[in-house]
């Protein structure tokens, strides 16, 4: 038998900092590191035993950017001593130390990542009550195959306890990046959409000294009235699903959908759109995963549901997952795709679909008769999209969901319209050159949506042949 001798199969340090960063684009990376502030927050609450209702009370992450520096800081208690080894391991060693809150992270690459996305070197400063370090990952570290940090204590000073990362030697695409201001304003867009649910419970963002403003699903429920969402709720192998879905705003027209579908689109339909958009957003364990998403990831387009079609744009919901154990969610390692073959999943898009359909005929019915439908629409006050589900699966019409011990089911009876309507669809197409002659000789205006303009037509008309 020939000797046996070994191999070294272990990883190259630039296969981490050149391939791992990606898989993820530069918004995510910075994502990730405010999951790992919330994650901080939530070991905090765990540790001074905070009621649930102000758990994120006075915590914050602050965001400094610009072409020469990135830095991150919070008040959110610090590394712990008992994860500080784990925490700069390329790859989490215990899944185990934060089994007792709802995190997202399981796979312990998140802030590593995201150093090497941002620059080519970096400080990572903890302060902990009675543990404060300061790990280095100098330029050279980058370059070398030497795997070891430095580690230094930080002397007492009047930082709050909390973890601090800077980076100054940031990569050329990324300096470009910072030094945009419409890119910055992205960043804050998707950080209000992203840590919505966090904030309203009292965690505060700010980019650069400028508040970032949740962006939470609302839906129209009139408590008194017909417009109400769907609901589901259940507890499948320790996972909290809640599901719901409804209406946010009016009822599209036909002049609606024509204008929308406009390749161009008028300038006054680009000033009504809202921050809410149409669709189904995912939640795990509060962190927004996938937002205000129409395609067949949520249902839209399987099993019975059209795809996604400017009629529905009125129709908004959320599909949530909780849970202590991060290991059972059904998301990637970046913490912003999912895994949306498991059953888990599964489950919570059927029943999304579900209400999808139930809102879909709400449209179909309604149609030419929407104007009628709206004034309720208008007069239904908005909810959380999430907190409503509770309530609405403890009515009495609530039903028990076949398969599924414990999960309930509310399916709304929705108004329908009395009647048919008395209207007609009138249309056709005409140049754009002269739409625009109309809109300014009718309305003083040549960029009026092409349904205002042929109301104003129609209207000049009319007096035109009653004047005879």
């Amino acid at each position: 038998m020939a000797d046996v001798t070994i191999l070294d199969g272990s990883p190259t340090k630039r296969f981490f900092v050149e391939m791992l960063p990606r898989d993820i684009d530069l918004d995510d990376a910075i994502l990730d590191l405010v999951d790992n502030c919330v994650d901080g927050a939530m070991r905090r609450a765990r540790r001074e035993q905070t009621p649930e209702g102000d758990r994120y009370k006075d915590m914050w992450c602050h965001l400094e950017i610009d072409e020469q520096r990135f830095r991150i800081s919070d008040n959110c208690g610090g590394i712990p001593e008992q994860y500080f080894d784990g925490a700069f391991h390329l790859g989490r060693p215990s899944v185990d130390l934060d089994s007792d809150i709802p995190t997202i992270g399981v796979y312990g690459i998140g802030m590593k990542r995201a150093i090497f996305k941002i620059g080519r070197n970096g400080n990572v400063e903890t302060r902990h009550p009675g543990f404060r370090r300061c790990v280095s990952y100098p330029p050279e570290w980058f370059t070398k195959n030497k795997w070891e940090l430095d580690v230094s204590e930080i002397a007492h000073d009047d930082e709050p306890d909390g973890v601090q990362i800077t980076v100054e030697d940031l990569l050329p695409d990324v300096a470009d990046q910072f030094g945009k201001e419409a890119a910055l304003n992205g960043l804050r867009s998707k950080l209000g959409q992203h840590f919505a649910y966090i904030m309203e419970l009292g965690f505060g963002i700010k980019v650069n000294g400028i508040d970032v403003v949740p962006q939470s699903v609302l839906l129209k429920n009139a408590a008194t009235g017909d417009i109400v969402p769907f609901a589901f709720a259940a507890d499948v192998n320790n996972v909290q699903i809640n599901v719901s879905v409804g209406v946010f705003r009016r009822l599209a027209k036909e002049s609606d959908i024509q204008d929308e579908t406009e390749v161009d689109g008028p300038r006054s339909l680009r000033e009504e759109r809202q921050a809410q958009k149409s669709g189904i957003t995912v939640i795990c364990n509060d962190r927004v995963v996938l937002v205000s998403d129409t395609t067949d990831l949520t249902g839209w387009g399987v099993g019975g549901v059209p795809k996604y079609h400017p009629q529905f744009r009125a129709i908004g919901g959320q599909i949530s997952f909780k849970s202590d154990d991060a290991s059972l969610l059904p998301i990637s390692t970046t913490k912003r795709d999912l895994d949306t073959h498991t059953p888990l999943y599964n489950t919570a898009r059927n029943e999304a679909m579900t209400g999808l359909k139930t809102f879909i005929t709400l449209t179909n019915k309604w149609k030419r008769q929407e104007e009628k439908l709206n004034e309720q629409i208008d007069n239904a006050p908005v909810v959380d999209a999430r907190s409503v589900v509770s309530t609405l699966v403890s009515r009495k019409e609530a039903t028990n969901v076949r398969n599924l011990p414990g999960a309930k089911r509310f399916v709304p009876e929705l108004p329908k319209p009395q009647g048919k309507s008395d209207s007609v669809w009138i249309r056709f197409e005409r140049p754009q050159n002269e739409a625009r002659r109309l809109g300014e000789e009718l309305l003083e205006d040549s960029g009026a949506k092409p349904s205002e303009i042929g109301e104003a037509v129609w209207r000049d008309a009319l007096r035109r042949y009653d004047s005879e």
